[in-house]
């Protein structure tokens, strides 16, 4: 069995997100590190660091309408997108992949008419046209499962071998105005007891 001193990373509970129709609440996600297989562990403490900073605000769907694609990605006002950021420290030459994990608890509405859009910026001024796009507009029923964790993969990468690396990013989730198959989505197809959770996790591994 590994020792204490043994393990790789630090493990933090992190403040997430809940999306709710009609309200926001509060939840926890937890970052993680799997070192699978039986190889020895060559990483000493304090060589790998991974935090996900939460935003101090959620994104509010009380009264939501369908959007477009085009109206989903251009939304920029307070309350319209989620921010967080992740901060990385790698000082070995290990290769460590991470994963930005979604879990969903849905009611009442189909993840067929649910979308997601991730981007990355510069920082918290970054207008709509700077930003870079890491997820297209994709909805909820195709998103990938993750490999590293129960949840939709929003995105994989590679840590980047460095100190205190930060990587700013906006999630925005919208309802679209068509769903998966094609059909239209109008306002009165959604019903008003619809809750939409989404609780945002990061977790990473040694490949």
């Amino acid at each position: 069995m590994e020792s204490e001193t043994a393990k790789q990373v630090m493990v933090t509970l992190l403040a997430a997100f809940i999306i709710i129709v009609a309200a926001i609440g509060v939840s926890y996600a937890a970052f993680t590190y799997a070192n699978e297989g039986s190889t020895v562990n060559v990483i000493k403490p304090g060589e790998i660091y991974l935090k996900l900073n939460e935003s101090k605000t959620g994104i509010s769907m009380l009264n939501a309408v369908p959007l477009s694609d085009l109206e989903g990605t251009s939304l920029i006002e307070e309350g319209s997108f989620y921010s967080f950021n992740i901060t990385s420290t790698l000082k070995s030459g290990s290769n460590i992949i991470y994963d930005i994990v979604l879990k969903t608890n849905l009611d009442k509405i189909s993840p067929k008419m649910i979308k997601v859009y991730l981007v990355e910026v510069d920082g918290e001024s970054t207008p709509v046209e700077s930003e870079k796009v890491i997820l297209a507009p994709t909805y909820l029923s195709n998103l990938k499962r993750s490999e590293l964790a129960n949840g939709e993969s929003l995105f994989r990468g590679n840590l980047v071998q460095g100190d205190n690396i930060v990587t700013n990013y906006r999630l925005k989730v919208w309802i679209s105005d068509h769903d998966a198959d094609g059909n239209f989505i109008s306002v009165d197809k959604i019903d008003e007891n619809a809750l939409i959770e989404v609780k945002l996790g990061l977790y990473a591994k040694e490949s």
